[in-house]
């Protein structure tokens, strides 16, 4: 399952560090690295807002998807 894209809908870009992003997504401030974004994207601009595709592996890690255990935690 390596390199596995996924959505995160309705997420608004609020900075570019430039090693990554500051973000607001599910109503959190999370940051996420640009080795997190998948590959052949383009980069998020700075006070955008929509879908951002991400790696499943860095959305698990940032608890923006349920456990992949399946027991409903994040």
């Amino acid at each position: 399952m390596p390199m596995t894209p996924v959505d995160i809908p309705d997420v608004e870009v609020l900075a570019d560090t430039g090693l990554g992003y500051r973000v607001r997504v599910q109503g959190r401030d999370v940051f996420i690295g640009r080795l997190q974004l998948f590959p052949g994207r383009l980069p998020p601009l700075v006070g955008s807002r929509g879908t951002l595709v991400i790696l499943r592996e860095a959305a698990w890690d940032l608890g923006l998807l349920p456990n992949p255990d399946g027991d409903g935690s994040k």
